[in-house]
């Protein structure tokens, strides 16, 4: 649900105020989230209960935050690390997020693993979006970022 919700909102917000602000808004409801004071509604509940059952580290979800929020307005990037850097936010984190549900007991060897799973997860909606483009299918997000670097 949380990662769904931000992504939504960057991608799907076509107007960078608009999504700006959403994203403004969504934060505001995670710090409340993180600080216990949330509203009650099921998705954050579900998230409460998942991150208190696995002990997920709230790190994990403000990398998430932090990437989505340089996505707000992102017309491209210059280099493949640029591209690494924002995957790693966006999707590296995801991975992260999984490994606490996933084992119980984990190093940071295992969490750059899931890290590395979710920048090769995010590398491969890259490559179905340049997949979609080129068919008949019309894309679903138009003027993605990562043309400049990938084709």
């Amino acid at each position: 649900m949380f990662n769904r919700i931000i992504d939504d909102i960057v991608d799907e917000t076509p107007d960078q105020k608009a999504a700006l602000e959403k994203y403004q808004d969504f934060y505001k409801e995670y710090e409340l989230f993180k600080n216990r004071e949330a509203k009650d509604s099921y998705n954050w509940r579900a998230l409460r209960n998942t991150v208190d059952k696995y002990d997920i580290p709230y790190a994990f979800f403000e990398e998430q935050l932090e990437g989505q929020r340089r996505g707000i307005g992102l017309t491209g990037f210059s280099t493949e690390e640029e591209l690494e850097e924002y995957s790693r936010l966006v999707a590296g984190s995801v991975g992260k997020m999984l490994l606490p549900v996933l084992s119980s007991s984990y190093d940071r060897k295992m969490e750059r693993a899931c890290e590395e799973l979710g920048i090769a997860m995010q590398y491969t909606n890259i490559k179905r979006y340049f997949r979609r483009r080129e068919s008949t299918i019309p894309s679903l997000s138009p003027g993605r970022p990562y043309e400049r670097v990938w084709h």
